[in-house]
């Protein structure tokens, strides 16, 4: 199944001929590849700093966030959902992550290093600052600051 949206809206779905209009948890796994911003592919395409936005970032956090709770949705008890941009930004990151975790009580973070060992990867952060659409910084902790 591919859903290609925004993805807040559920499609109906058809098996053995009949309808099934509301399916939840029915997946043991879910990519959420979001859109975003896409900062994270400035090194190979450096014309996207043109178009690049702060605003970019704040809005495409709203979307990300409803295409992440669609997906957890459409999760079995005990299934696995990966969350995927090509974002460097926390705020469409690990906010977003964040954000999911708060809102779903029986959800968890799992560090799944061990299952790829060769993947190259960091830690992500737990306090970051934002700018909001009226230049003010913010950090992870809603506290604006100069």
């Amino acid at each position: 199944l591919r859903i290609v949206s925004d993805a807040p809206e559920q499609p109906a779905l058809r098996f053995g001929g009949k309808k099934h209009p509301a399916f939840r948890r029915l997946f043991d796994r879910v990519l959420a590849d979001v859109p975003c911003t896409g900062d994270g592919t400035f090194r190979k395409n450096p014309d996207a700093w043109d178009d690049w936005r702060q605003k970019g970032a704040l809005g495409q956090a709203k979307a990300q966030e409803r295409i992440g709770m669609h997906g957890l949705k459409l999760l079995k008890p005990g299934g696995r959902m990966v969350y995927s941009t090509c974002s460097l930004n926390p705020q469409e990151d690990e906010a977003v992550v964040a954000q999911l975790l708060r809102q779903c009580q029986d959800v968890q973070l799992v560090d799944c290093s061990d299952m790829l060992p060769g993947l190259i990867r960091c830690p992500g952060v737990n306090q970051w600052a934002v700018m909001d659409p009226l230049g003010e910084f913010v950090d992870s902790l809603g506290k604006t600051f100069a």
